[in-house]
C-alpha cells in the first residue's frame, strides 16, 4: 500500500453506524476546500473505511495497520454498541501509537457520550497500557437523531465540525466560508436562471412577432384575394355577389387590395344610386 488518506474511519458493523461512516467517508472525499485555505490541492484527500468486520479473536490485519499508519486523522463512529467492540479499541491504540491524540475524532451517532466513547477515546493510560493516568475529552460532532434520516441531515452540518479540525481552523470560520459559498452558489443558480428565462422570453417574443407578420401577411393575401374575386363578379353582373366579396375584403384591411374593393363597391352601388359622392 502506497498510498496515503486524510483519515481512517473506525466503526462498528451495526446498521446505523455502517451508514454514517458510508455517509461521511463520502462527504470528506467530496469536499472542496477553500481556495484561501488551500495548502495543496482542492481536495482534502482519500479516506479509510474498512469494509469488512474483523474477527474478534484477532489482531489487527496488515492492511488496516498500514492504513492506520498512512491515515492524518483517526474518527471514530460512536454508538452504544462501540466500546464493546474489540477491533475499534485496537483501531485506536495503535493510532495513537503513531500518532498525536488531537488528531482523533469521534462522532456520537446514538446514545449519550459516558456510554458511546470508547475508553481509549476518553481515557489515558501510562506506557504499559493498562493503568489509567488521566482523561481526555476528544473533537466531537454530535449527530445523534430520533431516527436515521435525521442522523444524516445533522451529519451534513456537522461534518464541518470534523473538516475544521483537519484544516486547522476554527469550526465558525469554516461554516461562515460554507455559508458565503452557498450564498455565491445560490446567486449563481439564480443568475443562470434569470439568463434562460429571459432568453425564453426572447424566444416566445420572436416566434410571436414572426406569427404576427405572417398573421398580417396571411390576412393582406386573402384580403387581395377577396378584391379580385368582387371585380370578377362585377364584370360578371352579379352586384350582390360582388358587394359580398368587396366588403369581406375591406373587413380584413388588406391595403393595398382596399382601393380595388372600395371601386368594386362604388361600381356596384351606383345602378342603385348607393354610391354616388354628393
Amino acid at each position: 500500500m502506497d498510498r496515503s488518506y486524510i483519515a481512517f474511519i473506525s466503526y462498528r458493523h451495526r446498521p446505523l453506524d455502517m451508514a454514517v461512516a458510508r455517509k461521511l467517508h463520502g462527504m470528506i472525499e467530496r469536499y472542496r476546500v477553500p481556495r484561501a485555505l488551500r495548502a495543496g490541492g482542492a481536495r482534502l484527500g482519500l479516506v479509510f473505511r474498512d469494509q469488512e468486520e474483523l474477527p474478534v479473536s484477532s489482531d489487527l490485519a496488515a492492511n488496516i495497520r498500514e492504513a492506520l499508519e498512512k491515515a492524518r486523522y483517526l474518527i471514530v463512529v460512536c454508538t452504544p454498541d462501540t466500546p464493546q467492540s474489540p477491533w475499534v479499541e485496537r483501531e485506536i491504540e495503535y493510532f495513537l501509537e503513531n500518532h498525536p491524540r488531537e488528531n482523533v475524532f469521534a462522532v456520537l451517532a446514538a446514545g449519550e457520550p459516558e456510554e458511546a466513547f470508547p475508553r481509549r477515546l476518553t481515557r489515558l493510560y501510562a506506557e504499559d497500557g493498562v493503568t489509567e493516568v488521566g482523561q481526555v475529552e476528544p473533537l466531537a460532532a454530535n449527530v445523534v437523531g430520533r431516527n436515521r434520516r435525521e442522523v444524516m441531515r445533522k451529519l451534513r452540518a456537522e461534518k464541518l465540525r470534523l473538516i475544521a479540525g483537519m484544516l486547522g481552523r476554527p469550526y465558525d470560520e469554516l461554516r461562515q466560508r460554507e455559508r458565503r459559498r452557498a450564498r455565491r452558489r445560490t446567486a449563481a443558480v439564480a443568475a443562470v436562471a434569470a439568463c434562460v428565462a429571459l432568453a425564453f422570453i426572447g424566444v416566445l417574443w420572436s416566434g410571436n412577432v414572426r406569427m404576427r407578420a405572417k398573421n398580417q401577411e396571411l390576412r393582406r393575401s386573402q384580403a387581395e384575394a377577396l378584391a379580385q374575386l368582387a371585380s370578377v363578379r362585377l364584370g360578371q353582373g352579379d352586384l350582390r355577389g360582388a358587394i359580398e366579396s368587396g366588403a369581406d375584403s375591406l373587413d380584413l384591411g388588406g391595403a393595398p387590395s382596399d382601393a380595388l374593393a372600395e371601386q368594386v363597391l362604388c361600381d356596384a352601388l351606383n345602378p342603385y344610386g348607393l354610391g354616388e359622392v354628393r
